[in-house]
């Protein structure tokens, strides 16, 4: 991949969402589909982390706000973050008093929660790669703790080599994978592609192919 700006262009692009019909008349959010490999080559920053709280500010007095979520970092897959550090990214729409914002697709988080983040620089904050799709939900089970996948969203998808976008379809459902298992396949992602060591706001990055593989 061409050396790109981990600010507002590249995934801020590809995942920018537009309000669609999806097999009924309610509206969805749609994002370009992209495969867990791709994600990890996209994201300059994934976090294995604990949710830690959420604060609504406005961003225009009376019109629009948006929510800033604050995690706590167990492992940095990509990065360089360390252990225990705390990284806040921004999350569009909110809740303050009787004025609420939001939009189809957006993530919830709640403290306590632990999660695996795709976030890329904006600015001089963070946000997920695209709504819906940035953040991956750590569940315990009796059996160990699973990671899920439960996109809101609709996806774009391209035919063959075509630029043109061939269909839009419901978001495919994430088996449940046991974490040590995920998050080794994210690493093993990550470790086929030539990255900064650190990715922070306003940094300019370059990514190598990996090897192409579902």
């Amino acid at each position: 991949m061409p050396a790109s700006r981990a600010a507002a262009r590249g995934l801020a692009v590809l995942a920018t969402a537009v309000v669609a019909a999806w097999s009924s008349p309610a509206a969805a959010t749609v994002v370009k589909a992209m495969t867990l490999m791709e994600k990890a080559q996209s994201a300059p920053v994934i976090l294995h982390a604990i949710v830690q709280g959420t604060e609504v500010r406005w961003v225009v007095p009376g019109a629009r706000v948006e929510t800033l979520v604050t995690i706590e970092v167990i492992e940095s897959l990509k990065g360089g973050f360390e252990k225990g550090e705390r990284v806040t990214f921004r999350r569009g729409g909110g809740k303050i008093g009787d004025f609420e914002q939001t939009a189809p697709g957006l993530c919830e988080y709640e403290p306590g929660e632990e999660v695996v983040m795709f976030l890329e620089p904006l600015g001089a904050s963070y946000v997920a790669i695209g709504i819906g799709i940035g953040k991956y939900e750590v569940e315990d089970r009796q059996t160990g703790k699973f990671v899920e996948h439960h996109p809101d969203v609709a996806v774009l998808k391209y035919g063959g080599d075509s630029r043109r976008p061939q269909e839009i379809e419901p978001h495919p459902e994430m088996n449940p994978e046991p974490l040590p298992d995920f998050l080794k396949r994210v690493r093993s992602y990550v470790r086929g592609f030539g990255v900064k060591k650190t990715a922070k706001p306003g940094d300019v990055y370059e990514l190598k192919s990996a090897p192409q593989r579902d």
